[in-house]
């Protein structure tokens, strides 16, 4: 892919151009966009999406055959598709929703759970420090009023 003067790039390559021709057969098999296979064939082979879709439109008589069976196949996909009614698909989101809030209540849960155990460990050891300070208090109150007496 050199360049020629001013720009331009020099003939299409047969890898080139079927590097293109199954970009586009892809999309249409697909029921995607001819935009989205030049921009795919585009980056592919270093060319620009314009430079695609013209030599698209000078070579695609070349592929009618292969283009008529491409838009049987996605009218075959399209018409084996399921439908999905707006009833069923409010359904499937509300399940989803109380998934998801469940999930994250059992995580707020064991956040507390979690939060509650290291509280009681920490009563616990304040617990033993108030006994240790009682004793404390009381070795001290019974020394003063022996001195006192």
């Amino acid at each position: 892919m050199k360049k020629k003067g001013r720009g331009r790039m020099q003939e299409w390559t047969k890898e080139e151009e079927a590097i293109l021709v199954e970009a586009v057969l892809r999309q249409i098999r697909m029921g995607g966009t001819l935009r989205k296979a030049y921009q795919e064939a585009a980056i592919k082979i270093g060319r620009t999406e314009t430079a695609c879709e013209y030599h698209w439109k000078m070579i695609k008589k070349d592929y009618q055959t292969e283009l008529e069976q491409a838009k049987e196949e996605e009218k075959r996909n399209r018409e084996g598709e399921t439908e999905l009614n707006l009833q069923e698909v409010i359904h499937f989101l509300e399940a989803l929703y109380c998934k998801a809030s469940e999930n994250r209540n059992q995580e707020i849960i064991a956040g507390y759970e979690a939060k509650i155990r290291s509280l009681e460990a920490e009563l616990e050891k304040l617990r033993e420090e108030n006994k240790t300070l009682e004793a404390v208090v009381g070795t001290i109150h019974a020394a003063l009023t022996g001195t006192k007496d």
